[in-house]
């Protein structure tokens, strides 16, 4: 059973029980409240599907990187190797004037580490 089919077997079974609510309790407004409360509570939750939301997340992802790696194939060995030098001085420039978050700051620890080592 599908979530379409789902969705109509329970709304069918909550249109039964408000119908016997109605015939055996005389219109309860408060058993019908709750009974239609239930349904709609009911149909959010049939029709939320987390694997589907995962794989949505998962293409939007995956055009991205291929949108990227189309951008990336346009440049030659040249253009990528100067876009890395000007990461660099960017990434320096910010790491200097104390622009810097969490991984920036490791990364200047490790660079100084390495300089450190090539002076042994």
């Amino acid at each position: 059973m599908n979530r379409y089919e789902a969705t109509i077997a329970l709304w069918g079974i909550f249109a039964l029980l408000a119908t016997l609510t109605i015939i055996f309790a005389g219109a309860n407004v408060v058993a019908l409240g709750i009974l239609g409360f239930a349904a709609v509570i009911a149909t959010l939750a049939i029709n939320d599907n987390p694997s589907e939301k995962a794989s949505k997340v998962e293409k939007l992802k995956n055009e991205d990187r291929d949108s990227f790696n189309a951008m990336m194939n346009l440049l030659d060995e040249d253009d990528r190797a100067e876009l890395r030098q000007r990461l660099k001085v960017r990434l320096m420039n910010q790491i200097e004037q104390g622009r810097t978050d969490g991984e920036i700051t490791s990364l200047e620890a490790l660079l100084a580490e390495d300089r450190q080592q090539q002076r042994k």
